[in-house]
């Protein structure tokens, strides 16, 4: 039998969906991610989504907690430094690069991001830097990472600069 899974990563421009032997480890599951086209190593980590710890390659899916359409974060950094512009300013805060961009959008707009009201945030979203296409903030806060560094360049702007 095999499971499937909802893969993120670096290299991999969305969510993707493997397939693994129930019988797998971690290893494989790494190995398939670079099968699909994950820019990774074969050391690479895997985190189960909204997590903070890597997983040991040696265990098998059922021990790692990788079930059925379990969401996996398959990438070589342990900690990703989210930087954020808003106008003028810029914080900077570690996610683990697992964790949704949900999270981070939550950090950037409340008491130790910017501050900035529950209503004023209704109207903001998060882009990479210099882009104006809005990310899906259940997108993995790793999928995002460019190149070699473990660093995300967010903005956040309002609703109404997206172009459609």
């Amino acid at each position: 039998m095999t499971r499937k899974l909802f893969l993120q990563g670096p290299g991999l421009k969305k969510v993707v969906v493997i397939e693994v032997e129930d019988a797998a480890h971690v290893a494989d599951v790494i190995s398939r991610a670079r099968e699909v086209g994950a820019d990774v190593d074969v050391d690479a980590i895997a985190m189960l989504e909204d997590t903070d710890d890597p997983l040991d390659h040696g265990a098998s899916l059922d021990a790692a907690g990788l079930r059925e359409k379990a969401g996996v974060h398959v990438g070589r950094c342990r900690k990703v430094s989210v930087v954020v512009r808003y106008g003028r300013d810029t914080k900077e805060e570690d996610f683990s690069p697992a964790q949704r961009l949900r999270l981070a959008f939550k950090w950037a707009v409340g008491k130790r991001g910017f501050d900035i009201s529950d209503g004023d945030a209704q109207d903001l979203v998060l882009v990479i830097q210099g882009q104006q296409q809005s990310l899906d903030l259940d997108d993995q806060i790793g999928l995002h990472i460019a190149g070699r560094e473990c660093k995300v360049r967010l903005e956040l702007i309002p609703s109404d600069r997206i172009q459609g």
